[in-house]
């Protein structure tokens, strides 16, 4: 276990990562690697700062305030994000290509194995709030410390009657987590199937319809590598 404070190993765990998705800029999409910097950098700077003041013990908790009153009118629903969070764990990992090309540099798994971290997230449960995106980014097991309190689960809006129960198919010009995850992974397959005489089964099962030729000349316009390993 390393000596340097946490809030300085994390700050260094978070750099090796936006270093290795900013060296996959070119063969990647500009919008998932500008948002995927930003919501790091993001996430990482509040994780941090909240770190250095817990280890220098300057962090004061807020004061719980005077109860709030309800408001006159409701307010107006927030709009969709034109980009939402991914929801898919390990994006980041997906897209640098971790599966063949190992991150050198500390990580955020041996962070988390730290006993003086999980005092400090229930000194200040705002911690919590930026580590957790970051595990799933990342795609780190979130340790039961770290995970919220469950909530009840809200019940499912019916569909209307005369909506379709059928999506519409992806539209590759426009941002979308899911095509992206299925161009890396496919990527990946590949990549497995040529440097091993033959892939494990249960890869190729779960990974057949991303190397379909109907998938990779939907993607291949969009995502660059794969120009290179289907030819």
């Amino acid at each position: 276990m390393s000596s340097a404070p946490l809030s300085d190993r994390l700050h260094s765990a978070a750099r090796v990562v936006i270093a290795a998705l900013g060296d996959r800029h070119r063969v990647l999409p500009r919008w998932a690697v500008t948002y995927l910097l930003a919501a790091l950098d993001r996430l990482s700077k509040g994780a941090v700062d909240l770190l250095r003041k817990l280890e220098a013990g300057t962090y004061r908790p807020r004061q719980p305030g005077l109860a709030r009153r309800p408001a006159t009118a409701p307010r107006a629903p927030r709009p969709a994000p034109a980009i939402p969070f991914p929801g898919f764990r390990g994006i980041v990992i997906d897209l640098i290509g971790g599966g063949r090309s190992p991150i050198n540099g500390p990580s955020l798994h041996d962070l988390l194995q730290d006993p003086a971290l999980p005092g400090y997230v229930q000194a200040c449960p705002a911690l919590a709030r930026p580590l957790r995106p970051l595990c799933r980014l990342v795609g780190v097991d979130i340790p039961e410390w770290l995970r919220p309190p469950p909530r009840p689960r809200r019940p499912r809006a019916k569909p209307a009657s005369g909506a379709s129960a059928k999506r519409s198919p992806p539209d590759p010009t426009k941002p979308s987590w899911r095509l992206l995850r299925a161009a890396c992974r496919a990527d990946f397959v590949s990549w497995h199937w040529r440097t091993n005489s033959a892939p494990p089964d249960i890869l190729l099962h779960n990974m057949r319809h991303m190397l379909s030729r109907e998938v990779i000349d939907l993607l291949r316009p969009h995502f660059k590598f794969l120009n290179a390993v289907y030819p």
